[in-house]
């Protein structure tokens, strides 16, 4: 486990060193080792496949992964204008990475550049199908969520060492937000069957709504930001209950209901 950690941080960050010193293609080259490394050290340990691979799906967590993020954004301005307080900080772009997109065509294909290019496919066997389920042999999975949080974004910093576009807030507050959507999103691992796709595709769907509707506004103190904050602080609670009552995991097993009567 540690030196799955010690070789996604060094070969990612000698490939945007590449990167940030001039040499196009690096930094999604760099993107892609967490599940490189994942899918490798994966197959080293094959007992960290689950025997059952049958996706879980429930309508609540269909749900839960096609709105979250919009109404996480949405639902702060609501309030903020109810209030008549910092509407002017919530504004949507028309463009990603210099593609600008007026039909459904276009964010399509915004959408699966994301996918392919904006961490999602590149991250999520690293951090979920391999990480997170490695952790959950000796730790409860809330806490194996947190740890995943805290490396995810460490695996972060030379964005902000270089001061890459998208990394402006603090990184105090990126661990936090690192934190808290590695809860949701190991949430949504565990809820569908431990299924790498879920989380790879509720990944997508955050990123690319970030993308277009992320407030520079949540680095400061507003009214919208502490409704944002507010709204992530309660979800975090109570995805975090769900994952703290859940059992730890066997090797070749996927995640089950706690003997307590605990959901999954």
């Amino acid at each position: 486990m540690f030196l799955f950690i010690i070789l996604t941080y060094g070969i990612t960050w000698v490939l945007w060193y590449f990167e940030f010193r001039g040499m196009s293609g690096f930094r999604i080259a760099g993107s892609f080792v967490p599940s490189l490394m994942g899918l490798f050290f994966l197959y080293q340990e094959r007992g960290l496949f689950p025997k059952h691979k049958k996706i879980q799906l429930s309508p609540f967590f269909i749900c839960f992964g096609l709105l979250y993020s919009v109404l996480s954004l949405l639902l702060p301005y609501l309030i903020a204008r109810v209030l008549n307080s910092n509407t002017e900080a919530f504004h949507i772009r028309n463009e990603v990475g210099g593609i600008t997109f007026h039909n459904p065509f276009m964010a399509a294909l915004i959408f699966i550049l994301v996918l392919v290019a904006g961490g999602p496919l590149g991250e999520e066997i690293g951090w979920r199908g391999y990480l997170f389920r490695k952790l959950c042999l000796r730790l409860n999975p809330l806490l194996a969520a947190v740890m995943v949080g805290i490396v995810w974004a460490g695996w972060h910093i030379p964005m902000f060492v270089f001061h890459a576009d998208g990394y402006e807030m603090s990184f105090a507050l990126y661990l936090l937000q690192t934190i808290f959507l590695s809860i949701i999103i190991s949430t949504v691992f565990v809820k569908c069957g431990c299924s790498i796709w879920a989380a790879v595709l509720f990944h997508t769907i955050d990123n690319f709504v970030l993308s277009i509707g992320y407030q520079e506004a949540l680095g400061t103190v507003c009214t919208y930001s502490i409704c944002y904050w507010s709204l992530q602080g309660i979800i975090v609670l109570i995805l975090g209950v769900v994952l703290a009552r859940t059992q730890r995991i066997k090797k070749n097993e996927p995640l089950t209901p706690s003997p307590k009567g605990g959901t999954v």
